[in-house]
């Protein structure tokens, strides 16, 4: 997690994902909040190979940009509130071997994308 953390004062542009929207820009940045403490990571490394938010309440539709993540062997969404269908961009993470989004509100097909896995 460090490598994705931000130091006060300092930039490390090997790990930030600049996004050009027009004539603007922005950081993709993450918040999380463990035990009280917040912290702020501003870049997502796409290294993970297992990730488990199963139960933390999360809300709204599962971004698109998970596909991102194509090291991943796990990921657990369930037991959270996502709404809307499942992302076709999982079709991208071919690594995976553990899919899980029950207990959510999802809704629609399961993407053909996921069947070449």
């Amino acid at each position: 997690w460090s490598a994705m953390s931000s130091s006060p004062g300092a930039i490390n542009n090997d790990f930030r994902a600049e996004r050009h929207i027009g004539v603007g820009s922005y950081h993709d940045s993450m918040v999380l909040v463990n035990k009280g403490v917040e912290f702020e990571y501003e870049s997502i490394l796409k290294i993970f190979i297992a990730l488990d938010f199963s139960g933390n309440r999360l809300e709204g539709e599962i971004p698109s940009s998970i596909g991102l993540l194509k090291e991943l062997y796990v990921l657990n969404l369930s037991n959270n509130a996502f709404t809307g269908h499942i992302p076709s961009s999982m079709g991208n993470l071919t690594a995976l071997e553990s899919l899980d989004v029950s207990q959510n509100q999802l809704s629609g097909e399961i993407p053909q994308e996921l069947g070449n896995l």
